[in-house]
């Protein structure tokens, strides 16, 4: 690539941008304004470096202009929402620090003199009269979140055989369930039947065992497995036993 330009600030503009000077898209925001982004969640773009910052900082991979907001009245304020998110790796108790702004000075980062930097939050007083008789000052203001620990549920369940078991043989199931996580899990209510509940599939063509026990509070639905677990209609009485033979289609589900 040849360019006219002779420093490196200025040649990193143009090989990013196209554009020698500062304040133009790079090419990673001209392709998500273009293609747009696959998730809300993730950056529409990366950028792979050795951990330093080129010549021309941060500018070279954004999109080169500034956002402002409509004038705001003395004392008044305005909102902004930020999306977060948390590493899956974070554990419970760590804070996370959102920072609007990189003014620097000392606490409470207001009303120092505007710097033009990249990450810069700074009053504008483009086209205001009469001028501002302190100029143009930016702040920086930051906000700390505790991340919450959440339950961690594992089910095991483990059969007395792994078959194959012939016609009417019994099948024992052993089912324990533990939480992992630092909080306490929380309930569900099915029909209202308010607990934390284990949802096993009975196969179709399965007959219930005449004089089977099950545990306190298991529940009991016939509706079919395109139902939402949440949102099917349960019971606590239990099918006639050997008499009901479920087909297929509409695979009962215990819950307990």
């Amino acid at each position: 690539m040849v360019a006219d330009h002779s420093e490196h600030t200025a040649a990193n503009y143009f090989m990013h941008s196209g554009s020698g000077l500062q304040g133009r898209p790079s090419l990673g925001a001209w392709a998500t304004y273009g293609l747009g982004s696959l998730s809300r969640n993730l950056p529409g773009y990366v950028v792979l470096d050795t951990g330093m910052i080129p010549p021309g900082g941060l500018d070279i991979f954004g999109n080169g202009a500034p956002v402002n907001t409509s004038s705001i009245a003395r004392n008044a304020s305005v909102s902004l929402v930020v999306v977060v998110t948390v590493s899956p790796s974070a554990t419970a108790a760590q804070t996370v620090t959102v920072q609007l702004g990189d003014a620097g000075g000392g606490s409470p980062y207001d009303e120092q003199v505007s710097d033009s930097s990249i990450h810069e939050v700074r009053t504008n007083s483009t086209g205001i009269l009469p001028a501002p008789v302190n100029g143009e000052s930016e702040a920086r203001g930051t906000l700390n979140a505790t991340v919450a620990g959440d339950a961690l549920l594992r089910v095991m369940l483990s059969p007395s055989s792994a078959g194959p078991l012939g016609y009417s043989a019994d099948i024992t199931y052993t089912t324990n369930l533990e939480n992992l996580g630092s909080a306490a899990a929380g309930t569900v209510s099915l029909s209202g039947n308010a607990g934390v509940y284990i949802v096993a599939t009975i196969p179709g063509d399965t007959k219930l065992k005449a004089g089977q026990s099950w545990p306190a509070g298991t529940l009991f639905t016939a509706d079919a497995l395109t139902t939402p677990n949440l949102t099917a209609s349960y019971s606590g009485t239990q099918p006639a036993a050997a008499t009901v033979t479920l087909n297929p289609a509409l695979d009962s589900v215990l819950a307990g």
